[in-house]
This record gives structure tokens, C-alpha cells and sequence, in this order.
């Protein structure tokens, strides 16, 4: 493990650090952490932005010649006013690291060795050679959830929002904890006041990160970042996600219905959503039914523990990924951490998990290819995404996605509940 992050961590990654994540920092280093963050403008929470350029400024220790010297790329990138020597690769050096404190918790959550190392071998492509930036949350994600499977709810609330202050992704799956939360207070308390009172000291230390974080970086660029997020920024079919509105685009492109966007060498390609909000609201429909249908389903379900909570979090999440439109290629992170957790602390069959682990970086290669880029990395020519000339192998990959999600999740979504295995209730 140690010797593959060694060699991926000089890997360039996607082109998102070369255009979004390394001006980023030089704002940061430029204006201070504060301004430099309002400055960013962009749909993401503080904390990455911020955990960046502490990477960069860190790394950038001892005389520049002589970490110039030492460099094995020998480059050197202008930010903040200097010029720091492979800022990327410090970047990508703390990606390694949380991948590293990632397969730490886990285990220690699981004591699951095998699942650890399925767990590296999942997230090496998606983190430490792509450069994507969910490990950063990663670590809190799981601590949370454990927090949250040992009943201590407080805890839960702390780590689970400052996992949201990483990258938003995680709020996705919060309901599906509320749900369990409440229900298990009124089933414990028979007065409204004690229900209250119990449900305010557990949303206390959640509410308080979210404060501090408002009171340090300002309110207005938080919430501009939560509205780009929401409602302006991704106005697209799919960004480069294999889910059925991937498939819509291509369908679209395939039968000439986008003035000046045909298909290219029978690629699809990012296809913005139209103009009226009925027609987007109508492509989000999907979605909209199948996250509120699982909602109620948890809050019905009869027999609520622990596993099966996490089960319809993961449909859920699994529901955002296949049906909303805007969905970038790396959003199967959070759905791969919960499946490979809910595989060792259930004993749940592992091919559902395979199947999530091989889709997510199927995904990463088909469009960035297995050092973060369309090239091969022999000859430097772009690969295509096609074979006979005409068909597109992300549209069979992204039917294929949505027919595995639909023969998982039925059973939730038509209220069956989720099918746990006969070791659950050790889980509760």
C-alpha cells in the first residue's frame, strides 16, 4: 500500500487540480484562509479548500533549491506570491494520508483486515492517482457511523457534520439517521418535552459545527456555496456519471433532437438540461419518488436496527446516483464506503459491494482513463470510449448500473424491507 501511494502521489490527476483545486490554494495563500475561501466562490464547504493549502504550505519545508533538488518532477508552481516546488504532489501526499487514516478507522470500527484491504484497492484510482477529494471526509464519515451504531448519538452528530463541511455529498444521507433517531426517542420517551429535549441535545454538537464554521468563514459564501450546489451550478443531464440520465443525453444526442451537438464518433457527451423548470422537474421525477418512497419506508418499517438503517441509506444514496441529473463521476464514493461497511459489520453478501466497487472505478477509467487522463499511457492517444464506431460502452455500462440498482433496491422501495442476514441483530 505504501509503495503504491509512493508512486501514484506523482501522478497529475484529473484535470480539477490543474484547473479547479491548485488555484483554489493560490487564493488561499494569496488572501488568507478566510478571504481566500470567499474569494473561491465555488459549491464547496471550507474545510477541503482549506486542508489544501495546509498541504501545500507544509510541504513547502527547507530551502527551495534544495526541495527542488530533491523533487522528482522538478516543477515548480507559482502561488501566493512564490513559487512552491510540485505543490501537487503535496496535495496528493494528503490524499494518501486520509486514505491511509481511512483503512485505520475502518478497521478499527470492523476489525475487518480483508475489508480493509478491499477498501485500498476500491478508492486507490478515485484518490490517490485521479486526486479526487472525498477521502478527506471519508475518515469522519465511518467514525460517525460507528459513533452512531454504539448509540452515542452526540458523537455521531459532531463527526457526521464536520464530514459535511468536507464536500456536501454525505448530507445525502443524513434523513435515513434522523428517521432512526427520532423514532427510537419516541419509542424511549412517552412526554413530548423529554423527546424534545433528547433530540436537541443530539442535533446540538452538529448545529454547533455548522455555527462555527458560519461564524469563521461568514455566512453568505457558505450559503452561495449550498445554492450553486442545489440549484445553479450542475445544470446538466449527468456529469460524466453512468445513471439513466446519462442515458436520456445520449438518447437525446443519438437522435439529432440537440441542435449543434451530435454525437462525436458516436460518444455522448455533457449535455445541459433544458430551460424550462417543468421539463427538469420532470426528468428529476425518478428521483424525487424513489428518495421520498424510501423515506417512508424507513420511517414504516417495522422492525428498525441499525443494519437496516443503513441498508436504506445506502438506497437512497444509491437513488441520488442512478436519478438526479447534475451527478458527477466519483459521486459513487460515499455508496462504496457505506456497502463495504455494511459488509463487514453484517456478514451481507459482498457482491453487491463488488458490484458498487467495480462501477465506481469503471467509471473513473472510461472517461479519465487509469492515470487521471483520456490518454493511454503508453503511446499518449486518446482512447475511445466506443467499439465497433457506434456504440458507446458508458451508455451499456450506465443500462447495466440501473438495471443492478432496481433488482437491489425493489424490495425497499415496494416496502418488503431490507433483506438482512441472520448475524443483523448483532448489529443493532
Amino acid at each position: 500500500m505504501f509503495l503504491a501511494c509512493a508512486v501514484a502521489t506523482h501522478t497529475r490527476g484529473t484535470v480539477d487540480v490543474i484547473d479547479s483545486w491548485l488555484p483554489w490554494v493560490d487564493k488561499v495563500l494569496s488572501a488568507g484562509l478566510v478571504k481566500g475561501y470567499q474569494e473561491v466562490n465555488d459549491d464547496y464547504p471550507p474545510l477541503t479548500v482549506a486542508t489544501m493549502a495546509a498541504a501545500v504550505a507544509l510541504g513547502e519545508q527547507g530551502p527551495p533549491a534544495a526541495r527542488l533538488a530533491e523533487s522528482p518532477t522538478k516543477v515548480q508552481i507559482h502561488l501566493g506570491g512564490r513559487d512552491y516546488v510540485d505543490p501537487i504532489f503535496s496535495i496528493k501526499l494528503s490524499l494518501a494520508i486520509a486514505l491511509l487514516l481511512t483503512l485505520f478507522v475502518f478497521w478499527w470500527a470492523t476489525r475487518d483486515y480483508w475489508g480493509a484491504m478491499l477498501m485500498f484497492a476500491a478508492l486507490f484510482l478515485n484518490t490517490v492517482i485521479d486526486g479526487y477529494l472525498d477521502i478527506y471526509y471519508a475518515p469522519l464519515l465511518l467514525a460517525a457511523i460507528e459513533a452512531f451504531r454504539a448509540g452515542r448519538w452526540g458523537w455521531f452528530s459532531l463527526l457526521f457534520a464536520l464530514a459535511c463541511m468536507f464536500k456536501w455529498p454525505p448530507a445525502i444521507i443524513g434523513p435515513f439517521f434522523a428517521i432512526h433517531i427520532i423514532r427510537a426517542i419516541c419509542q424511549e420517551m412517552p412526554d413530548m418535552k423529554s423527546r424534545l429535549q433528547r433530540l436537541a441535545a443530539v442535533a446540538a454538537p452538529g448545529a454547533a459545527v455548522f455555527g462555527l464554521i458560519l461564524l469563521v468563514f461568514g455566512a453568505a459564501p457558505i450559503f452561495h456555496a449550498i445554492h450553486l450546489t442545489l440549484i445553479s451550478k450542475h445544470h446538466i443531464y449527468s456529469g460524466n456519471a453512468l445513471n439513466f440520465p446519462w442515458v436520456i443525453a445520449y438518447v437525446q444526442q443519438a437522435l439529432g433532437q440537440i441542435p449543434g451537438l451530435p454525437l462525436t464518433e458516436g460518444e455522448s457527451t455533457v449535455l445541459a438540461l433544458p430551460k424550462s423548470a417543468i421539463a427538469v422537474m420532470c426528468i428529476r421525477l425518478p428521483f424525487y419518488a424513489g428518495f421520498l418512497t424510501l423515506l417512508w419506508r424507513a420511517w414504516r418499517q417495522q422492525r428498525q436496527t441499525f443494519v437496516t438503517t443503513i441498508q436504506y441509506a445506502l438506497a437512497g444514496y444509491l437513488t441520488y446516483f442512478m436519478f438526479n441529473t447534475g451527478v458527477h463521476e466519483n459521486h459513487l464514493f460515499v455508496a462504496v464506503l457505506l456497502a463495504l461497511y455494511l459488509s463487514a459489520i453484517s456478514r451481507a453478501p459482498i457482491e453487491f459491494t463488488v458490484w458498487l466497487i467495480v462501477m465506481l472505478n469503471l467509471n473513473l477509467y472510461l472517461f479519465y482513463g487509469g492515470d487521471g487522463t483520456t490518454l493511454h499511457h503508453i503511446t499518449r492517444i486518446r482512447v475511445p470510449r466506443t467499439f465497433f464506431g457506434h456504440v458507446d460502452t458508458t451508455i451499456i455500462a450506465s443500462v447495466f448500473n440501473c438495471a443492478i440498482y432496481a433488482f437491489w433496491a425493489w424490495p425497499l422501495l415496494v416496502g418488503r424491507g431490507p433483506g438482512e442476514t441472520a448475524s443483523s441483530g448483532a448489529a443493532q
